[in-house]
């Protein structure tokens, strides 16, 4: 029997609260905490996109006033 490593894509999305100044300094903030603990949902792929279609859940940041 052989032994493979196999890489599998992953789409999901991170969410976390952060105070700030601004949008950016708060995508900012939150791109520096990003840790596995923060994962809210996770999918694994055969691809991420194909053609012109995406199918991960998230493909942007988004941020939203507490």
């Amino acid at each position: 029997m052989r032994e493979y490593l196999v890489s599998i894509p992953i789409a999901g999305s991170i969410t976390y609260t952060v105070e700030a100044d601004s949008e950016e300094e708060a995508i900012d903030q939150a791109c520096n905490e990003v840790t596995v603990d923060g994962v809210l949902e996770w999918e694994a792929l055969n691809h991420v996109v194909d053609g012109n279609v995406c199918y991960a859940p998230c493909n942007e940041v988004t941020v939203d006033e507490v």
